[in-house]
């Protein structure tokens, strides 16, 4: 057995690191848009699964360097030339933020990640409904446990919240805004729901 003198170790790559350096950045376009996506196969082949609307897959060198991200920062894709929607008002704008309907300077933007607001206005309204959809979020959740103690894998989404209870196939569904009084499970687990909460109103 050879024996060998241990050299000093400079620096170990972070997973981060090696997943940035196998993933290449794309431009994915489409009829009425396009995006960047990151892919480590050639030629990005598996971006090309919505064949039917993907137009073309290009390389995109100079993104490379947010594959550990995982995506452009909004700033990024801004300042590059693309226009960017809203996610408050929807509407599109460069990196100018400027209303040319109106003729006017809407700015200044806000980034968080990949998310654009054109005004503080529009980001601030965003906010506060994402902060009263929290709060909405866990009282109803709440609500549910205290009903359903077994409940898992509660999920809201706009205002139906959907669990699921041990022994049953499908999802337990509360409209908890248009029909707060009822659940809705599958036929299948009518009655094994029934079982175990016998004093249910639902249907």
């Amino acid at each position: 057995m050879q024996r060998y003198q241990l050299g000093k170790i400079h620096s170990i790559p972070t997973l981060g690191q090696l997943r940035s350096e196998r993933l290449k950045a794309f431009l994915v376009t489409y009829e009425d848009g396009a995006r960047i996506a990151f892919s480590s196969k050639a030629e990005g082949s598996d971006l090309w699964e919505d064949f039917d609307y993907v137009e073309s897959v290009k390389r995109e060198h100079r993104y490379d360097v947010y594959a550990n991200l995982g995506y452009v920062p909004a700033e990024i894709l801004h300042k590059d030339g693309w226009t960017l929607p809203c996610d408050e008002c929807y509407s599109m704008f460069d990196v100018e933020c400027w209303d040319y309907e109106e003729d006017r300077y809407v700015g200044p933007p806000v980034y968080d990640g990949t998310r654009f607001w054109c005004c503080q206005e529009c980001h601030f309204a965003w906010e506060s409904r994402a902060t009263k959809n929290k709060k909405v979020s866990s009282q109803v959740k709440a609500c549910i446990r205290s009903m359903y103690p077994r409940a898992y894998e509660i999920s809201i989404w706009g205002e139906t919240c959907n669990f699921k209870l041990p022994g049953m196939v499908g999802k337990v569904e509360w409209r908890f805004i248009e029909d707060p009084s009822h659940v809705y499970v599958l036929p299948c687990d009518i009655d094994l729901f029934k079982r175990l909460y016998p004093l249910d109103r639902s249907d």
